[in-house]
């Protein structure tokens, strides 16, 4: 039988299958498959022809990536002759994790596929029968894929063979593969038998399988090979041809009489559920609990408050304390504890632990290592079991590493060892052993004492009795005035923290209902919930089921800033009120009244506004942190679904703003009235604006046609109505969603309103009021028209800043002046007033009831009769007489499937109406207190007929690589479009512009769009249609689309080591491009990977090589277009270290020196280094390889040497051998200076010096006894003043000396008579006096005589010689 192995090598790798091991097994039963590598479609088309022409079996791994797999598919449907189609069971599945579009298009598959079971794969496995030959195309998933190997392919080929073959499976946990490979390297190259080593979710699976004549033979050696497996790696093993974990776990308990208990907390109960469906697993299950990290866990398990309130629910202590007690349910019963984190509990670890008899072992899972949530409960269940399992392996005995709970609980995470990934590869495998089991100690029993009353002493000591001193009474009358001071100051803090306390108890109340709303167990109205529009998302259907107000919910990752968003018909209504409408001082975030969330016609900016209350994480409060930068770049988008679309939104901008004119100038920024842009210049105002006004530059692009986001809340930077808000853009479709937040930088150039500059001089008159409360009574009654005067007392009254700031929370009832607490009462009901503190935010409030004067006279409808068309809406308003009359009004419907109403949320005497169906329904209003009641007749007439569509402007024109929305309307104008119709988009040259596709209308839309990319330069025509009509537009739509002229900035060639990587960043001009840009390679030597865009315009690219040299070229297109190329060298010119030698390391505590090692070959640059020591209690090293020493000790240390490309590494290793420090000496008595000096040593410090008189063990700088005593210079004697001089001044002092001989005889200070250099004397010849002489006089020591002439003076006859001169003074 022939078998082939067909695919395409995906990033460098020349391999198909998941495993070499996978062949190694193959090989054992003489299946040896040609493997068939493609290069590119053309290969891929050649090798399946040949493979379906030779027949056999033909092995089709997937990749993962979706081109490469599709490529895969089309060509087994084409030489299967089976069409692609969507495969229904294989659609059923992938829609619970993926869009429709994108489980629609995966889905597809060659007719007549019969598809195998898949998880982690995008596409499915499935098998498809040829002409002459049978095709397997494996998942991309590396465990599923070696999966299907083992439960079908091995098995297919091992019943086909003559002789017999034996395969045993021994299960290891807590190693990884490499590590397992480590300890088997001896064995694993054996034929026959084979070991195989294959990694899997939480585990690793060895499989070893014998070959023989007859299946005892291939069974003896096969059980050899495995035994020694099993001894090799000791206490790792958790069982030997099982299935999982649990089912050894099953196996191994019932076998020594062990019963099991699980708690579980944030699992869903997926422990108890994978032990009960093992055969005998919930006969062992003698207790289980599970909750979602709810406070009854305490309760239920015993397990004290105070352990959970110090340490949390998600905590290894907790983990512990849930095992222990489980355990304690039944005597000789392994109890499990797993706690995971929840939305409202959240934690970057999960906990699991196992108890038996007082005795705990525990383990961390990272939450970071798991894909999904379903994939941490997965592996946490697993590491919970296998802990378990350590029990019933060493029972009766103590599981190596078991601690008790005392110490377990104390030890924390530190207790807890990391699951797998704690292990890295080239450990030693350490054997797991075991202790004697402890006995559980009891606890000490309580005294039964009974404690002595203390009433009576009590009363003695503060109230003043009979007989008491006339300063005693004093003393204890000032004590109980003390005392109730401290009650009414108590009473009020706890009042004001039972609001936080409320406030954080209805945040977790909205996320509770909003997970249990995903799970589609949230329970409300049927009735309601069927009115609910089929657009809206199913989460949120029931959140509109109760408050028909819900337009969405807002998050911000990593805060409690996770609320659901409510509108009103204005921005006064949930002020004050929560998301059921009832009075909240919290309130709860609502959208500005003006905004539109429908999907046809969303608003330019959604601005959302919440309260910030206090420094308590809730609400708002988080939007505050933005003005940290480092906050900033931890949280840079914020999530915001509508009820009918889900968003992310990056955030461009965060400002100070002021409300009031006179805070900056007589200027305000206006944010909160920019809803909708009127045109582009508009819209790039606001933007601008906000980002001259932004803390910090931030590297996120936005452009006209971008959906944005405003939040604003009050901050206190300055008093009063200071605002700070954070702007965002919503990601653009197919966008990354990640933030290059290491471009943000803060904006030194940022404008802050003058209140905010004024404000720091005031600050420090802020932070002294700690409370605030409402002089008066707790509760008032009115009558409508009556005022009353509000006061509001800050405690201490003598803060610098004691003024608060007034609200009401129904202003229907009552108006309070925000300035001066005056209260009028205008209506008939019930409000909250409250007092908020100007500095610190304190409040207290105050109840009243407002009653009308007035009975009432007249109950009317306005208006009496009204006309409606299906789908509008409309009003219908009481009309009360006398105005403020008392009145209870109740609404009702004759026919409520015709009519839908509901009563204003601002006005109770106000209905709003939505025309359902055509038809006369009656409504009528009545007053509860008077009986009077009054109708409206309300005729429904059928809506405007739909005749056509037509564009809503007619043209555009964009630049290449730009995008551009159009949109169509229903005609005649009120008209709406059939419900969901599908639009047509019809291009006539899809060549220039680009389109998304057809779009969906949903219901009851009159406008429908879709988004255009701009090609290629050029102009075209398009006209739309809604699909299976004969309705299409009246007109076309005209593109025209211009030249964006890109430019590259990249280096001509790149060299790349085989099988290496390397990183290529690519600048692009105009930057907004880079997010187009597409890199492919020409040849097949190389493959490209996008690594994302950072600012400024870069793209970034990871270009990787194969095997093979040789020369390869990248070619850059925008849109189909080329704008450039990179040449791409691949060869083997890195030189790679060979061998490295470190020399033994010798240091003192405290001190640091470097390692000394060499690299053979030496000389050469661009190696990579790095160090390591084995125990950092001896001693640590730095990346510099600069060793410091820690403690007395010996360890070594390991350099390791890399080539250029971190590949090729070599190691060694030395002894560091670290010494005690000596002790520093005296260095004059020499005796240690942490003692004493000997006696007259001058440098103790507790002595005073003989010759200086200081003490302290100080000097003179002139003292013989200063140690630091400045050595005196060395000197010699001038010849002629015998004064000593330095030694390196002499020369100078000599030439400067009045005592040197001068030519006359004399000295330079006493000259004798007639000295020609004498300055005090005159010249006998030409009278100049003080030295000096004519040019002419011969005395001149510069004289020259005249040429020829006859210079002989007193009888000398020698020719041409004059008198010598006198020597030259000194200079």
């Amino acid at each position: 039988m022939n078998i082939f192995t067909i695919g395409v090598a995906h990033k460098g790798n020349g391999g198909l299958l998941a495993s070499p091991y996978m062949e190694k097994e193959l090989k054992l039963l003489g299946v040896t498959p040609a493997t068939l590598v493609a290069k590119d479609d053309i290969q891929l088309e050649s090798h399946f022809a040949k493979a379906a022409g030779e027949g056999g079996l033909i092995l089709a791994p997937l990749t993962g990536s979706r081109q490469v797999d599709q490529l895969v598919l089309e060509n087994i449907a084409k030489i299967c002759g089976a069409p692609l189609e969507v495969h229904r069971e294989a659609l059923s599945r992938m829609s619970r994790r993926l869009s429709p579009q994108e489980a629609e298009q995966l889905a597809t598959l060659p007719k007549g596929a019969h598809i195998f079971a898949f998880h982690g794969s995008e596409r499915p496995p499935f098998q498809i029968d040829g002409k002459n030959f049978k095709i397997i195309v494996l998942p991309a998933d590396p465990v599923e894929q070696t999966g299907l190997f083992f439960s079908y392919i091995f098995p297919m080929f091992a019943k086909a063979q003559q002789s017999s073959c034996i395969v045993r499976v021994v299960r290891v946990m807590e190693l990884s593969v490499p590590q397992v490979e480590g300890a088997l390297k001896d064995i694993l190259p054996s034929p026959n038998p084979t070991v195989a080593v294959y990694p899997k979710a939480a585990e690793v699976v060895i499989r070893i399988a014998a070959r023989a004549k007859d299946r005892q033979e291939a069974a003896v050696a096969c059980t050899a090979v495995m035994k020694a497996v099993i001894e090799r790696l000791g206490g790792y093993v958790y069982g030997v041809d099982v299935n999982s974990v649990e089912h050894a776990l099953v196996q191994k308990a019932a076998q020594k009489g062990i019963s099991l208990a699980i708690a579980e907390s944030g699992t869903r109960e997926k422990a108890a559920r994978r032990l009960g469906q093992v055969p005998g697993g919930k006969e062992l299950m003698a207790f289980h609990f599970c909750c979602n990290a709810d406070p009854s866990l305490g309760k239920t398990m015993d397990i004290s408050d105070k352990l959970l309130k110090k340490w949390g629910i998600v905590s290894p202590q907790a983990a512990s304390a849930m095992a222990d007690s489980a355990a304690s349910q039944k005597e000789n019963t392994i109890g499990v504890g797993i706690t995971l984190p929840t939305p409202e509990v959240k934690s970057t670890m999960a906990y699991v632990a196992a108890a038996m008899n007082g005795q705990v072992l525990t383990a961390e899972i990272p939450v970071a290592g798991s894909r999904s949530v379903g994939q941490l409960t997965e592996a946490c269940v697993s590491q919970a079991m296998n802990l378990a399992r350590k029990f019933t392996d060493a029972y009766p005995a103590v599981p190596k590493g078991a601690l008790p709970l005392e110490e377990a609980v104390a030890a924390g995470a530190k207790a807890a060892t990391a699951a797998t990934a704690a292990n890295v590869a080239g450990e030693e495998i350490e054997q797991k052993g075991s202790e004697p089991m402890a006995v559980k100690p009891q606890a000490p029993k309580r005294s039964t004492k009974k404690k002595q009353p203390f009433i009576k002493s009590l009363a003695q000591a503060l109230l003043p009795q009979k007989g008491d001193a006339k300063a005693e009474k004093a003393r204890k009358v000032g004590i109980l005035l003390c005392f109730c001071v401290f009650l009414g100051s108590m009473s009020y803090l706890i009042y004001h923290a039972q609001k936080g306390i409320n406030a954080g108890k209805e945040n977790s109340r909205l996320n509770d209902m909003l997970a249990q709303a995903e799970a589609g167990n949230l329970k409300v109205d049927k009735d309601k919930l069927a009115q609910v529009p089929q657009e809206v998302i199913d989460k949120y259907k029931p959140f509109v089921a109760i408050n028909e107000d819900m337009r969405g919910w807002i998050k911000i990752d990593g805060t409690d800033l996770s609320y659901p968003v409510v509108q009103a018909e204005d921005n006064e209504f949930y002020h004050r009120k929560n998301f059921e409408g009832d009075y909240d001082y919290y309130g709860v975030p609502y959208l500005d009244f003006e905004c539109n969330i429908d999907v046809a016609d969303v608003s330019d900016n959604l601005i959302v506004y919440g309260h910030n209350i206090g420094n308590d994480g809730l609400m708002f409060n988080p939007v505050t942190y933005y003005k940290q930068l480092d906050f900033y770049k931890q949280h840079p988008v914020v999530n915001f679904d509508t009820i009918y679309q889900e968003g992310a939104y990056k955030i461009f901008g965060v400002f100070i703003a002021n409300a009031q004119p006179e805070q900056d100038n007589g200027t305000v920024f206006h944010y909160q009235r920019f809803v909708e842009s009127k045109d582009e210049e508009a819209f790039n105002s606001f933007v601008n604006e906000v980002r001259r006004r932004s803390m910090y530059d931030i590297d996120v692009d936005v452009k006209p046609g971008d959906k944005l986001l405003t939040l604003s809340t009050c901050t206190y930077d300055f008093r009063p109505e200071a605002r700070c808000v954070v702007v965002a853009r919503k990601v653009r479709d197919g966008e990354d969603a990640k933030v290059n937040t290491d471009a943000a930088v803060i904006n030194a150039d940022a404008y802050f309103p003058q209140a905010y500059y004024a404000a720091k001089e005031e600050a420090a008159k802020y932070g002294q009021v700690k409370g605030i409360k409402i002089e008066g009574k707790t509760e008032l009654t009115m009558n409508v028209g009556e005022t009353t005067q509000l006061k509001a007392i800050t405690e201490p009254t003598t803060a610098p800043i004691n003024t608060a700031t007034w609200d009401s929370s129904n202003s229907s009832v009552v108006t309070v002046d925000k300035h001066t607490g005056l209260v009028t009462a205008v209506g008939p009901g019930e409000a909250v007033v409250t007092a908020m503190a100007d500095d610190g935010g304190y409040a207290a409030s105050v109840k009243i009831t407002v009653k009308s004067k007035d009975s009432l006279q007249y109950l009317g409808l306005d208006p009496e009769a009204l006309s409606m068309q299906m789908g509008k809406e409309d009003r219908i308003t009481a009309v009360v007489t006398p105005e403020g009359a008392q009145v209870d009004l109740e609404w009702s419907v004759s026919d409520s499937s015709k009519l839908y109403t509901a009563v204003s949320k601002s006005n109770n005497k106000a209905l709003n109406l939505q025309a359902l169906a055509e038809g006369t329904v009656t409504v009528t209003v009545t007053d509860k207190i008077s009986g009077k009641q009054a109708s409206c007749e309300v005729t429904i007439h059928p809506a405007t007929q739909i005749t056509g569509i037509t564009f809503r402007n007619n043209s555009s024109t964009i630049a290449t690589g730009e995008v551009c929305t159009v949109e169509v309307a229903a005609t005649p104008e009120g008209a709406k479009l059939p419900d969901n119709a599908v639009i047509e988009w019809i291009l006539e040259d899809g060549t220039i512009v680009t389109a998304k596709g057809e779009t969906s209308a949903g219901k009851n839309a009159t406008r429908a769009s879709n988004t255009f990319t701009g090609a290629n330069a050029g102009t075209t025509r398009m006209y739309a249609r809604i699909k299976g009509t004969d309705m299409e537009t009246d007109g076309y739509y005209t593109f025209t689309v211009t030249s964006t002229q890109v430019s590259l900035t990249l280096p001509e060639s790149i060299t790349v080591q085989p099988n290496g990587s390397v990183a290529l960043a690519v600048g692009v001009n105009p930057p907004e491009q880079a997010k187009n840009l597409q890199a492919t390679s020409k040849g097949s030597l190389i493959s490209i990977e996008p690594n994302g865009i950072t600012g400024g315009g870069t793209a970034n690219f990871t270009v990787a090589a194969g095997s093979k040299t040789g020369e390869d070229t990248i070619i850059f297109t925008i849109n189909g277009s080329e704008v450039g190329r990179c040449k791409v060298v691949v060869k083997s010119d890195v030189a790679a270290p060979q061998s490295v030698t470190v020399s033994p390391v010798s240091t003192e505590v405290g001190l640091t020196v470097d390692v000394q090692f060499e690299v053979t070959p030496s000389g050469q640059n661009g190696f990579q280094y790095s160090y390591s020591v084995d125990d950092t209690r001896v001693a640590t090293v730095n990346g510099n390889g600069q060793v410091t020493g820690v403690s007395a000790g010996k360890t070594k240390i390991t350099v390791t040497v890399a080539d250029a490309n971190g590949k090729n590494a070599v190691s060694g290793t030395a002894n560091v051998t670290v010494t005690a420090a000596a002790p520093q000496v005296c260095s004059e008595c020499k005796q240690p200076l942490t003692g004493k000096h000997t006696p007259g040593c001058s440098l103790d410090p507790t002595q005073v010096c003989s010759e200086c008189k200081t003490p302290g063990g100080k000097h003179t700088d002139t003292c013989s006894k200063n140690p630091n005593k400045p050595a005196e210079p060395e000197t010699v004697e001038c010849e002629y003043c015998k004064e000593k001089v330095g030694k390196n001044d002499i020369e100078q002092h000599k030439k400067e000396c009045p005592a040197r001989p001068c030519d006359c005889g004399g000295t330079y200070s006493s000259h004798n008579p007639g000295c020609t250099v004498d300055p005090a004397q005159i010249c006998s010849e030409c009278n100049i006096p003080g030295g000096g002489h004519t040019d002419a006089c011969t005395k001149n020591p510069n004289y020259k005589p005249p040429e020829g002439g006859d210079n002989t003076q007193d009888g000398d006859d020698t020719q041409g010689s004059a008198e010598a001169p006198p020597a030259n003074p000194p200079a």
